[in-house]
């Protein structure tokens, strides 16, 4: 399997040391920056999520910047990041380790045609603000909200938040950089006034 890079060990034993993933299959591809896998850490002894980032040459606190935001804002509704390493086979990524929601994403479940309650709606949509409101609490806004990134628990009566890789420093105005803020968002896709937003509209700057 893939083996992840680590500490730099004693002579003669790097096989032993280096840690390992086996039952590496395919989750999703995230546009040309990342891929994400289902993969089982030795280390861990159970299914994990394994994302691969492409860093082109970033400097560490870019390249590193999501998984050092999850480790720095840890909460119940945050995901929590595992582990975090360059990619050994390859020098323009990173590979960071993250619990295996079985669940998937609350898109994944309207696609597989789950329904939710409205009681567990608004339970799901609590733990999400929850996430939310942790990031403001913090002067941060997320940017990238949508059921994609909304992860939910085995017995799907809970959320995770996840993905604030685009997360911006909430400023004194109450907006972020880029434009937006706590006090307005945007959603993608809305074509227009009285329009539906698209499919994967997300609100940005939430």
């Amino acid at each position: 399997g893939r083996r992840a890079a680590g500490v730099v060990p004693m002579p003669g034993a790097a096989a032993a040391m280096q840690p390992s993933y086996t039952h590496i299959s395919p989750l999703s591809r995230q546009g040309n920056m990342s891929v994400v896998d289902k993969a089982h850490p030795e280390g861990f002894d159970k299914p994990c999520v394994q994302k691969v980032v492409m860093t082109s040459g970033m400097p560490a606190a870019i390249a590193f910047a999501e998984p050092r935001l999850l480790d720095q804002l840890k909460h119940d509704n945050l995901v929590p990041v595992l582990e975090t390493q360059p990619d050994p086979h390859n020098p323009s990524a990173i590979v960071f380790t993250m619990p295996f929601f079985r669940q998937g994403s609350v898109r994944f479940a309207l696609e597989q045609g789950h329904r939710f309650s409205i009681h567990r709606a608004v339970d799901i949509s609590c733990d999400l603000l929850r996430a939310l409101g942790h990031l403001h609490s913090n002067g941060l806004v997320h940017r990238d909200v949508k059921a994609d990134n909304g992860l939910l628990t085995d017995s799907l009566d809970g959320g995770c938040g996840t993905e604030p890789g685009r997360a911006a420093r909430l400023e004194a105005d109450g907006k972020a950089a880029g434009g937006g803020g706590s006090r307005r968002c945007r959603p993608r896709g809305a074509l227009g006034p009285g329009a539906r937003m698209a499919r994967r509209a997300g609100i940005h700057c939430a």
